[in-house]
């Protein structure tokens, strides 16, 4: 069901963005040196050398960081290199250069994507403990959910975890998350003293690989949708 929303926002952006309206070139009090990486950027573009093209729109937009259509170039480039994150990022600039732009909103249709593709990019963490209902902490903050058994997405790298339950000793332990992975994690708690006696809290973690997503991620991109001057 996923994959079919994601086809009709496609198809909706596609018929929409105003590809007509682009203005050919950089405005006229642009350095000349970042024309000439401009040029060089929509040259590697078009050859389908996206990250070298990223390269030189990142450094034309150094160069004249005031420049709207540089922001947006950048944001295509890079989204077609696939690095999403710095795509969005591009996107919100151009936002905030250019609020009123004609596209502003199929952009921020676009950036709206991007967002949800990079959340469902990061790790998750499945939490249990035993006994179940537990609150749980995570980088010292309220886990959503509250209680064991939970389920949440969280950004690659090391996490500190700690449960507490009424009548058992709080646990910690250090989950290290990887993009594209899923870590399940299970803490056997230990009864505070004076309840009845059970093995120390036993952590045991668990990744498993997620499979690559297939196919290309924006296929209406290849319709060459990036502000460039005609050659």
């Amino acid at each position: 069901m996923r994959a079919s929303r994601l086809c009709v926002a496609f198809a909706a952006v596609f018929f929409v963005l105003p590809v007509d309206g682009l203005a050919a070139g950089l405005s006229d009090d642009a350095p000349p040196m970042a024309r000439q990486r401009y040029e060089i950027g929509k040259r590697l573009y078009r050859q389908g050398k996206f990250a070298e093209a990223a390269v030189e729109f990142r450094t034309a937009l150094s160069l004249h960081p005031k420049s709207a259509r540089l922001a947006f170039n950048l944001a295509r480039a890079l989204e077609r290199a696939g690095d999403l994150a710095g795509a969005a990022a591009q996107y919100e600039a151009y936002l905030r250069l250019a609020p009123t732009a004609d596209d502003a909103g199929d952009v921020r249709a676009v950036l709206a994507s991007l967002h949800g593709q990079l959340a469902e990019r990061k790790p998750e963490l499945v939490l249990t403990t035993i006994p179940a209902g537990a609150s749980v902490w995570i980088d010292g903050a309220s886990a959503v959910g509250g209680r064991t058994p939970i389920k949440v997405r969280l950004a690659p790298g090391k996490h500190t975890l700690r449960v507490e339950l009424a009548g058992h000793e709080a646990a910690l332990e250090t989950v290290e998350l990887f993009e594209g992975r899923r870590a399940a994690v299970a803490l056997k708690l230990k009864p505070a003293p004076g309840a009845t006696t059970e093995p120390a809290a036993t952590p045991t973690v668990e990744v498993e690989a997620e499979p690559e997503p297939s196919g290309p991620i924006w296929p209406w991109i290849a319709t060459g949708w990036i502000w460039c001057a005609p050659s």
